[in-house]
């Protein structure tokens, strides 16, 4: 147990000021610097400061004090003894880590935040989460974060790089260890745990090599403002111009954010299967913008995986019980998760940039090359007309 100095509470409660512009009563905002006090200069059982202090140094009234200390133990965090003094009481706060989240409306984002909460748990840590909605100022996130009880380190959830880079930057000046679950340039501040995009590039070029596909379309169904997306299509390129035996297109869906992938999809699909030679396999780097291919192929009168194979992106929890089921490559959720508070949980050392492999999950979707059609798609009263289908030779 450790004394609070006069030198100490001089200097640390000088920094308190009173705001009234702020809606806040004046013992909520003493209530509130108190908190910060509690969380990075006191650990469980030391003695905090005394009432007279706290009356000397921010200059409120003792009314005004006293209401702000019976809050905090009111809230468990202090212990008031009789002739002995007030004491820090901190045996039921769990060490936190803040998961900044940039959108909670992707499968894939709510994948990482149950895989976050395991691996948190199993470290005797807690996830906290703060959330980014639309005109939410990166200002007000952080400062929610910094006010946070016993803080290791922040993970940052999204694929927005400007937002992240600005997350990072802000984390480091602060002294806040921060490390996202996406990929960030080599020179970018922070840490960074991701998927291997090289990898997962290989695994789907080897396996359509397998089956005999020759003339591959990868579809771009992700917004490119994304720098995991950019990262991702970049590794795509590299590992084609790789093989000279495949014939590889990409085809940019110029989806923006929170953009129509479907009807943006469904728009350039006519463009896509007109090509000579024509693909015989699509690859989406996203498994919703596979959904969208599936939707498309179905309602212009084409078979997957007959006509064309098709291979996804992510895993979503809707890839393996849709028909046909969805070849797809698995994020390694699990493994990005625990590496992140692996880093943060050791204490947040030297920085680090950890590439997770993925699995590719094979699925009905794709199949050797058995046919392909004998001419080029055309429409007829807004379907694709089925040609006659002959071997491939």
């Amino acid at each position: 147990m450790t004394a609070v100095s006069t030198t100490r509470s001089k200097e640390v409660l000088g920094r308190f000021s009173y705001d009234g512009s702020r809606s806040a009563a004046k013992h909520e905002q003493l209530a509130d610097f108190l908190r910060q006090c509690l969380n990075v200069g006191f650990e469980d059982g030391d003695r905090f400061f005394s009432e007279r202090e706290l009356i000397k140094q921010v200059g409120l009234s003792q009314p005004t004090v006293r209401t702000a200390i019976r809050t905090l133990s009111n809230e468990g965090l202090l212990n008031h003894r009789p002739r002995q003094g007030v004491f820090v009481c901190k045996p039921g706060i769990q060490p936190c880590i803040g998961v900044v989240v940039q959108s909670c409306d992707s499968p894939v984002t709510m994948r990482l935040l149950d895989e976050l909460g395991g691996a948190s748990a199993e470290h005797g840590m807690v996830i906290q989460l703060f959330h980014t909605h639309q005109g939410t100022r990166f200002a007000e996130v952080a400062n929610a974060v910094e006010r946070t009880a016993r803080l290791r380190g922040v993970v940052l959830v999204g694929e927005d790089l400007d937002f992240t880079l600005e997350a990072h930057a802000h984390f480091e000046a602060a002294r806040i260890p921060s490390v996202s679950l996406g990929w960030t340039p080599d020179d970018a501040p922070g840490s960074c745990v991701t998927e291997d995009h090289t990898a997962a590039a290989r695994r789907v070029f080897d396996h359509l090599e397998r089956l005999q596909h020759r003339h591959i379309a990868v579809l771009i169904t992700n917004p490119l403002t994304g720098g995991p997306v950019r990262d991702r299509v970049q590794c795509f390129r590299a590992d084609a111009e790789q093989r000279p035996d495949l014939s590889v297109t990409f085809v940019d869906c110029e989806v923006p954010p929170s953009g129509d992938t479907f009807a943006l999809v469904h728009k350039r699909m006519p463009e896509v299967l007109a090509a000579q030679p024509r693909p015989s396999a699509l690859v989406a780097i996203s498994d919703w913008g596979a959904m969208a291919v599936m939707q498309y192929a179905r309602t212009n009168g084409l078979s997957i995986p007959a006509d064309l194979a098709l291979v996804g992106y992510d895993d979503m929890p809707m890839a393996a019980v849709i028909d046909p089921g969805l070849t797809t490559i698995a994020k390694p959720y699990h493994a990005m998760a625990a590496g992140a508070v692996e880093w943060l949980a050791s204490g947040a050392g030297k920085r680090i940039r950890h590439f997770c492999e993925p699995r590719l999950i094979v699925r009905e979707s794709s199949r050797p090359v058995t046919s392909i059609l004998k001419h080029s798609p055309s429409t007829r009263g807004g379907r694709l007309a089925r040609k006659e289908l002959v071997p491939a030779g």
